[in-house]
């Protein structure tokens, strides 16, 4: 408890997911939060006090400036993506443009703001980068998540010893989106066949919580990661290991 107390963090997509689990476990540890998402609403209705919230779509550059650049802030943790993953022929132009720039862009741009305050830059990557799936296209998403890593571990030696930059690369993790793009239209013949993919997929014989990811962001972003920067760290029960 209490290892980020004094902190304070900028979360993008904090409102659900991966990012409202990282919210939760930062606020745990005692962070001043500011959470960024587009939907107002849903940062409106989130079950967190003393809570900063700021709803901008990050595909406005320029909505984006001026919502953070008079912002001070310890930890940036950059968790919006965006994937599409139609079969490299049907890949259209506006589909590619907005993954680079949801996906490398704006964690740069970000970056870039913020950087002279910053400690702590977690970025939230994607097994894509490393593991492909037989029937799943994912040619620009899979480029951009390893575009991602590899900025993390440039941006390590650019600004270390100020800043630690690292990534997450998780496997697949049961979050509203996922549920409703992959698990919701499932039969139940569908999801008995995807439950014995995950059992000879993943060591771990399940799929992740976001609460697995966040708690890997709390390590990442306290002082007890004090000595990691440059790393990506697998969160994936084990998946890219087979």
């Amino acid at each position: 408890m209490d290892r980020l107390t004094g902190k304070t963090a900028l979360i993008t997509g904090g409102s659900e997911g991966i990012g409202l689990a990282v919210a939760t476990a930062f606020a745990r540890e005692g962070a001043n939060l500011v959470l960024l998402a587009r939907d107002k609403r849903k940062l409106e209705a989130l079950p967190l006090a003393d809570t900063r919230t700021i709803a901008v779509d990050l595909n406005d550059e320029d909505a984006l400036v001026a919502a953070v650049e008079s912002l001070d802030v310890d930890v940036l943790v950059n968790n919006v993506g965006l994937a599409h993953m139609p079969p490299l022929a049907e890949l259209t132009k506006p589909q590619f443009d907005a993954m680079v720039h949801l996906n490398l862009r704006v964690p740069v741009l970000l970056t870039q703001l913020l950087r002279e305050r910053l400690t702590a830059i977690v970025n939230i990557s994607s097994y894509w980068a490393d593991k492909m799936v037989a029937g799943r296209p994912s040619s620009v998403y899979s480029a951009t998540r390893g575009a991602l890593n590899s900025l993390t571990k440039a941006l390590a030696n650019e600004l270390g010893p100020d800043v630690r930059v690292n990534a997450i690369a998780p496997g697949s993790i049961r979050t509203p989106t996922f549920e409703r793009a992959h698990l919701a239209h499932m039969s139940s013949n569908q999801r008995t066949d995807y439950e014995r993919y995950v059992h000879d997929a993943y060591p771990a014989q399940r799929i992740g919580e976001p609460e697995d990811v966040a708690e890997a962001a709390v390590y990442l972003a306290s002082d007890d990661a004090r000595w990691v920067t440059g790393t990506v760290l697998r969160v994936d029960g084990g998946l890219t290991v087979r």
